[in-house]
């Protein structure tokens, strides 16, 4: 339904421009003043259907993005443009019939989720302050007066929130994406609360739906590296932490 459509974020940032043509597209470009542009899809998920508009090109020189974004318009009726973000760190935050669960850590490799960390990202990618921000409530303060379970559509639902850093140095938060479903971060904390500390479970570090054909193996193994959620034989991706 329209509560699923990316143009959604609209109602909530005033930098999100909602585009049904190749020439609104293009202006919506030039406004941004030389800055790089973001082309996203109406309806997609995972960091999939996201493009950039590279300054200072015009949509017109870039022609594969120019037909990726006609073929968008042309499928779904819009696209949406907005300004290039330098995420320091991205975040997830997610209610459940309307209550508020906290927020997580995704996995984002070339603007795709690909998994999510079980508490803070023990990779240490995270700059300093940036995990001090989340933690002191930076992201709860952007949501709450957006009021997005009472908003979007969908009691159970998510969003995605950049991490950037401020002109004073500090740290802000942006809203990115409003996800009006169960989301995977959802699937996420109900795998980690229901293992608990079961079975050496804290071991488990992410969660990530993968190939299954890689994942066979590991329901042999008396130690697995990786722990099936879901059955990998006949299947083409397996759930897993």
């Amino acid at each position: 339904g329209a509560h699923l459509a990316r143009s959604a974020c609209a109602r909530y940032r005033q930098d999100v421009v909602v585009c049904r043509s190749i020439a609104e597209v293009e202006a919506a470009i030039a406004a941004l003043a030389g800055a790089d542009a973001v082309l996203k899809a109406e309806y997609s998920s995972s960091g999939l259907g996201v493009r950039v508009c590279r300054a200072p090109q015009r949509l017109a020189q870039q022609r594969p993005l120019s037909g990726w974004a006609a073929n968008c318009i042309a499928r779904d009726g819009c696209v949406t443009v907005e300004p290039w973000m330098d995420i320091a760190l991205e975040v997830t935050a997610e209610w459940a019939d309307g209550r508020w669960l906290g927020v997580s850590f995704p996995i984002v490799e070339r603007r795709q989720w690909v998994g999510q960390w079980r508490s803070l990202p023990p990779d240490g990618s995270a700059p300093d302050g940036a995990v001090d921000f989340v933690m002191s409530g930076g992201v709860e303060a952007l949501l709450a007066p957006l009021q997005l379970p009472a908003t979007c559509g969908a009691a159970t639902c998510g969003a995605d929130v950049a991490v950037v850093r401020g002109e004073g140095g500090g740290f802000e938060a942006r809203l990115l994406e409003v996800n009006a479903r169960t989301t995977m971060p959802h699937y996420a904390r109900a795998a980690f609360a229901a293992l608990g500390e079961q079975g050496g479970a804290r071991a488990y570090q992410r969660f990530a739906i993968v190939d299954a054909a890689s994942m066979a193996g590991a329901l042999e193994d008396e130690a697995p590296a990786a722990l099936c959620l879901t059955d990998p034989h006949g299947a083409r991706f397996c759930a897993c932490l």
